[in-house]
């Protein structure tokens, strides 16, 4: 080996260290798809949002104990919107917290990773809402 023949190796060996330290720093294809199920469960969250809201609206402004079957969601709120986490097959969790208060909650993979500000807590896997009629 000649003393100018270094130089391409230690740029490979840096490239491949960069490589390496990227994907360790974004946590790889694994985290990414982890990623995209947990982003899928939030936007369930948010059609749940607003179905809570709707059987609220059509219940005099009162939110419900429970969530309605499908086949109980009242006309103006159908159809309902998944209630079934499409990976893991578990249940939702709504729960009325107060009268003008719910939570919905889901088995998130990352929930340290969502960035939805104080409605979202990461403990509990749990999104807070308020209902203003």
């Amino acid at each position: 080996m000649k003393a100018n023949d270094a130089p391409p190796y230690v740029i490979g060996v840096v490239v491949l260290l960069t490589i390496a330290a990227g994907i360790w720093a974004v946590g790889g294809p694994a985290t990414g798809k982890q990623e995209k199920r947990d982003k899928a469960r939030m936007s369930d969250l948010s059609k749940l949002n607003g179905h809570v809201r709707c059987l609220a609206r059509v219940n005099d402004k009162v939110l419900p104990d429970a969530l309605p079957s499908e086949e109980r969601t009242p006309a103006e709120c159908a159809p309902a919107p998944r209630r079934i986490d499409p990976f893991s097959n578990e249940a939702y969790v709504y729960e009325r917290l107060s009268d003008k208060g719910f939570r919905l909650c889901a088995g998130f993979e990352n929930p340290e990773l969502i960035a939805y500000g104080q409605a979202f807590d990461p403990d509990t896997a749990c999104m807070t809402y308020k209902f203003t009629p």
